[in-house]
């Protein structure tokens, strides 16, 4: 039986549209392991703590983050001051009156946490860790130090143990980036669509968040359903759409992950993996074609991320590398942030801390793991995989 360091508590971030285990949603359909792979009950039977927070689908990284932030040691969430008069929405959420590790970082089995981000969750883990280790300058200046949120002071790096993504959308994916000269139709529909859910019992079923823009109620809050305020609705919306460094359909492009890259820092003491899948397959002409599965959520959009590249590069050399693709996110935009000291991994490895780790990519599409494709057995091993090396790690303060 192998012998580990550590048993610390594990947190799962899900992807952009996705759901988590507070959401009635998760009862039908675990967003980790569909059907008998349920993967956080699997863990726990083992004796392993594991969260899988409702993030909010659709909600930018910032407001992922603060929400995040209360979830695991309680209180209400805090957009911050300055965020949230720049971007147009209430500075205060919705309150936990307990969080799910009060005592992070103050007793040795909750030490540290590690954590984990599926697609969209993979630059969630990222910006939240960097918010741990940074904080906010702009929060600081402009905000009084008596009503200054705590995750904006920075130095709380050492709560985190390892940041993991899967498939994260760490460089960005040429399909957001693509889709970018439409983002002014889509997000209106988008935006609009969930908002006029907003006040329904639909939101116990899947809690859209975006409540700081005040058109949805809180879950907890609806007793009967009512129409929602169209003016709400609409400045809501315009709010969004208008502030794309606030929103998380332009948070997934080329152009933004560059820019937000480029002001995060890699911590010298926490572990960074970017785990990373693809299942296209490549054509004599250097192109990749989607290959076909059940999944047709990857198969459709990975027709086109194989063979299309986009015009506008943000300064990176966009070439025949970025084809390779899990039907979502391309290899590159899955590995490392170019900017961060990173290198390729191995399972064995002596992995050292403040180093980016780019893992063998894993032969399956975009929800291999979430458990949605591939079989039980290989879930399973590959999760045993990840649990067990980061429970190996030494603690890098």
């Amino acid at each position: 039986m192998a012998e580990y360091l550590n048993n610390y508590p594990n947190v799962f971030l899900h992807g952009f549209t996705g759901w988590g285990e507070t959401d009635g949603m998760y009862k039908l359909m675990h967003y980790w392991g569909l059907g008998s792979k349920d993967l956080m009950q699997r863990l726990k039977n083992k004796g392993i703590e594991c969260y899988s927070p409702a993030q909010g689908p659709y909600d930018s990284l910032w407001d992922r983050s603060c929400k995040l932030w209360a979830y695991l040691f309680g209180g209400t969430v805090d957009f911050g001051k300055v965020h949230s008069e720049k971007y147009g929405h209430a500075r205060y959420g919705k309150t936990y009156e307990h969080g799910v590790l009060e005592d992070l970082g103050k007793t040795d089995a909750h030490k540290k946490i590690n954590l984990y981000g599926h697609s969209f969750g993979g630059p969630t883990v990222k910006f939240f860790a960097d918010l741990c280790v940074q904080g906010s300058a702009e929060e600081r200046e402009g905000t009084d130090p008596a009503d200054l949120s705590p995750l904006f002071e920075g130095g709380h790096g050492n709560l985190i143990h390892t940041v993991t993504t899967l498939a994260g959308v760490n460089n960005g994916t040429t399909l957001a980036t693509m889709q970018q000269k439409a983002f002014p139709v889509l997000d209106p529909i988008l935006f609009g669509g969930t908002g006029l859910l907003g006040n329904s019992h639909f939101m116990k079923f899947l809690d859209f968040g975006n409540q700081q823009f005040g058109f949805n109620a809180y879950s907890e809050d609806i007793k009967v359903g009512k129409p929602v305020n169209p003016v709400k609705l609409f400045k809501g919306t315009k709010d969004i759409t208008e502030h794309p460094m606030d929103n998380s359909t332009y948070e997934m492009t080329i152009e933004y992950c560059k820019k937000i890259n480029e002001q995060q820092v890699t911590d010298p003491h926490i572990y960074y993996f970017a785990q990373r899948t693809s299942n296209s397959i490549a054509l004599p002409n250097g192109k990749h074609l989607a290959w076909p599965s059940p999944n047709l959520f990857c198969t459709i959009p990975g027709m086109f991320v194989g063979q299309i590249l986009p015009k506008e590069t943000h300064g990176y050399e966009i070439d025949e590398t970025w084809y390779p693709n899990d039907g979502y996110v391309n290899v590159p935009g899955q590995s490392a942030p170019f900017n961060a000291p990173h290198e390729d991994g191995h399972w064995g490895d002596d992995f050292k801390p403040g180093i980016w780790y780019n893992m063998p990519v894993v032969k399956h599409d975009h929800v291999f793991w979430n458990g949605y494709s591939g079989s039980r057995k290989e879930y399973y091993e590959t999760w045993d995989r990840i649990i067990a090396t980061n429970r190996s790690l030494p603690d890098a303060d």
